[in-house]
């Protein structure tokens, strides 16, 4: 049987969008545009200018379709980085 290939990219998305966490949880490993937004408390429009100067680290973030993804563990790496210097 053959699995229509739009199912095998959401159960893909699916399974790389979430990480168990430290106390076995569930957590978000990518987040979207709005998510970020709250996450850093930046206006999303800045996000979206960030991301055509490229201002996010290389990796950081990732086109699914039309949508943007950024990975929170980068995200985090990047804000401890510039922290620090």
């Amino acid at each position: 049987m053959r699995v229509a290939p739009i199912l095998v990219l959401v159960a893909e998305e699916i399974s790389t969008q979430m990480i168990l966490g430290n106390e076995g949880k569930m957590e978000k490993r990518l987040l979207n545009v709005k998510e970020l937004s709250k996450y850093l408390a930046m206006p999303v429009p800045t996000i979206y200018t960030y991301v055509s100067l490229g201002r996010f680290p290389e990796g950081c973030v990732r086109r699914v379709g039309r949508a943007l993804k950024f990975e929170k563990a980068r995200i985090d790496r990047w804000i401890s980085e510039s922290g620090t210097s």
